[in-house]
């Protein structure tokens, strides 16, 4: 909203600072000046995203189902890239319960403010272990390799 937060973001496009998996392939070839547009458009939407500080931001730009966390310090948000039309139902698009929209174990505190999480660890997500796996680790007790 324009006086404040939301819990999430639907967008075209995801936020400047996240790696989206094989996005360097998809860049090769791609004229400097469409690949400089590109980043000022995320640009500004991280803009956007540090003003409105959602839990979850759903986009569909890239066309590759991937779960990403954003970390920018005093809030983190959960990425999530949806993927092409083609691809199975559960890659392009997603069923939320209204209830639990804006939470999730990354980014929603024991303490109830729903902004930052001790979300030990969030260090432990990487392309080749994305947050669902950490996530799911963490909820047996497991310790992140």
């Amino acid at each position: 909203t324009a006086a404040g937060g939301a819990e999430v973001m639907f967008c075209h496009d995801c936020p400047a600072g996240i790696a989206v998996p094989g996005s360097a392939r998809r860049e090769a070839g791609v004229p400097p000046d469409e690949l400089r547009a590109t980043a000022e458009n995320r640009q500004r939407l991280r803009k956007i995203v540090d003003g409105v500080r959602p839990n979850r931001l759903w986009h569909g730009h890239f066309h590759q189902r991937y779960q990403s966390l954003l970390d920018a310090g005093d809030y983190r948000t959960v990425i999530d890239g949806l993927g092409r039309n083609s691809d199975p139902i559960d890659n392009n698009m997603v069923v939320v319960d209204m209830a639990t929209l804006g939470r999730h174990p990354a980014v929603t505190p024991a303490s109830g403010d729903g902004r930052v999480n001790p979300f030990a660890d969030a260090d432990a997500v990487t392309p080749t272990r994305p947050l669902n796996r950490v996530l799911e680790s963490r909820h047996r007790g497991d310790t992140p390799a």
